[in-house]
């Protein structure tokens, strides 16, 4: 994917879950037309969670020798 967070962007950015994404989990966009996330290709939780809330796969990349998997949420 190579970008990141732009905080100037109102259209789009980046959203993330850490720790433990099933105790307390808010996901607010009113004002987004996208939200962009990676996750590591083996958090298949993660992953299904994210599908679940309509996240869809697009694209994959590396980081670090460890594989990701890019999705993204669009209105």
């Amino acid at each position: 994917m190579g970008d990141r967070i732009d905080f100037f962007d109102k259209q789009s950015n980046y959203f993330g879950l850490y720790a433990n994404p099933f105790e307390n989990m808010c996901l607010a966009y009113q004002s987004l037309k996208k939200i962009k996330l990676e996750v590591f290709s083996n958090n298949i939780k993660a992953i299904d969670l994210y599908k679940k809330l309509n996240f869809r796969k697009i694209g994959t990349e590396n980081m670090h020798n460890k594989s990701l998997v890019c999705m993204e949420l669009e209105k």
